[in-house]
Parts: structure tokens; sequence; C-alpha cells
């Protein structure tokens, strides 16, 4: 892996030098980390991993939830029997066949 990171820079850097550009380098790598600062990650908890397809609808989801394009992490929770859970920053939006069962069992037990 470090050396697969050594040639992508090396590449960079020689672009940057064939084209003239590197003495925008120093702007470039802060613009770099303002992206990395500024990329934002929601967390989906699923019962199995989903396939490629499914991935791609729950993206889609979770993008058209929050308004925003979203970097989504997969993350497989046993517990949660179905369903899905999707975290990001301080919301939680719970889709789990456990969360429905928790919502129910509190229906029944408070007669909501």
């Amino acid at each position: 892996m470090d050396n697969e990171v050594a040639e992508f820079v090396q590449g960079i850097l020689s672009l940057l030098k064939k084209t003239g550009k590197l003495p925008l380098l120093p702007q470039i790598i802060e613009r770099l980390k303002e992206e990395v600062k500024e990329e934002k990650i929601a967390w989906v908890k699923v019962a199995a991993l989903p396939t490629e397809e499914e991935k791609r609808e729950i993206i889609d989801y979770v993008n058209k939830v929050f308004g925003k394009p979203l970097k989504v992490n997969f993350e497989v929770d046993l517990s949660l029997l179905g369903g899905l859970v999707i975290q990001f920053e301080d919301k939680i939006l719970d889709q789990s066949l456990k969360g429905e069962l928790r919502d129910l069992k509190e229906k029944i037990n408070y007669g909501y």
C-alpha cells in the first residue's frame, strides 16, 4: 500500500512539473486538507452485507434523506435482525426490525 501511495504521489508531482504547476503545490495541499475536512460520512448498520445494487440504492436513499451527497460506510450488526440504521452527524434514523419491535413494545407498554 505504501508503495502504491508513493507511486501515486510521484505521478502527481511529475505531472505538476511537466505542466509548470509545481509552484501551486502548497495551495493544492491546503485545498485537499479542506476537502478532507468537509467530507461528510454517514454510517449504515445492516443485518447482512448488502449486494452492490442494494448498496447503490441505500446510498441514493441516504443522500436523498439528508439532502446532500455523502460518503456511506457500511457496517454489519447482526443484532438488527433486518433493516438498517443510518447515522449521520448527530442524527440516527432507525429502520431496523429491532427498532420496530422496540417501538411496538413501547406502544404496547405505554398505550400509545
